[in-house]
């Protein structure tokens, strides 16, 4: 999520922007019940990433953990790419 606030309804991943509720209870109600539907099966593992993301927008300890593992992945790419060189 970027820090402007024309963005502020937008999640980005990757290259693709997904729209979010602008209401926190609403994002937090759909973040937990998306992570309940994740633990169980069949299509569980696929929406806990999803659930994560969109709980970390209003907790802090997981807006840390995500950006935290964001440039460890950054990191971990621009390192690759030198040594492929």
């Amino acid at each position: 999520m970027t820090g402007t606030n024309s963005d502020a309804r937008h999640l980005k991943i990757g290259r693709f922007k997904l729209r979010v509720p602008r209401r926190r209870g609403v994002r937090v109600a759909l973040g937990l019940a998306l992570l309940v539907r994740g633990l169980l099966p069949p299509a569980g593992p696929v929406l806990l990433p999803a659930a994560l993301t969109l709980l970390s927008m209003d907790v802090p300890r997981l807006r840390r953990l995500r950006r935290r593992l964001l440039v460890w992945l950054g990191r971990l790419r621009s390192g690759s790419r030198m040594s492929g060189a």
